[in-house]
């Protein structure tokens, strides 16, 4: 018979398994530079190239940008974005910006954290490359289709 006492078991359990839960995503793992050059480099018509210099690979869909993956203190990502969601995007996530030296209503700079879920990440990646291909002429597209799938 209940008094309209709190259940203060049930109360130590749910804070333990909210303790539990924050512990586990600051164990998150996070994306190392191999992981997400390999995610980059897994689509058709990929290609890694330096016209910047060697600390900046540049990741082109036949001959289109779609990442600038960098590392210097932190591992950097810009990635293109569609503009109808791009500011709703940065107010959703803490680790995105706009990517200095590229039109701010086009493109996101992904700064990896502990907070940037791997999911998410990867999700952006795929949305940059299909926004790229999205843009193509039906030749290019064309072009596109008729290259080998990826083996990697």
């Amino acid at each position: 018979m209940s008094l309209g006492m709190p259940n203060l078991r049930m109360k130590t359990h749910i804070s333990f398994k909210r303790c539990k839960y924050i512990a586990l995503q600051s164990l998150r793992k996070m994306l190392s530079f191999d992981e997400i050059r390999e995610k980059l480099l897994n689509f058709k018509g990929v290609s890694e190239q330096f016209p910047f210099g060697e600390e900046h690979f540049v990741y082109k869909v036949l001959d289109k940008i779609f990442a600038i993956l960098s590392i210097n203190d932190k591992i950097c990502v810009a990635l293109k974005c569609d503009p109808l969601i791009i500011d709703e995007m940065r107010e959703r996530y803490s680790f995105l910006s706009h990517a200095p030296h590229f039109n701010k209503r086009h493109w996101n700079l992904v700064t990896v954290e502990h907070d940037a879920s791997p999911s998410i990440i990867f999700e952006m990646i795929e949305h940059s490359y299909h926004q790229v291909v999205k843009g193509f002429t039906k030749v290019k597209r064309s072009e596109l289709e008729n290259l080998k799938d990826v083996d990697i």
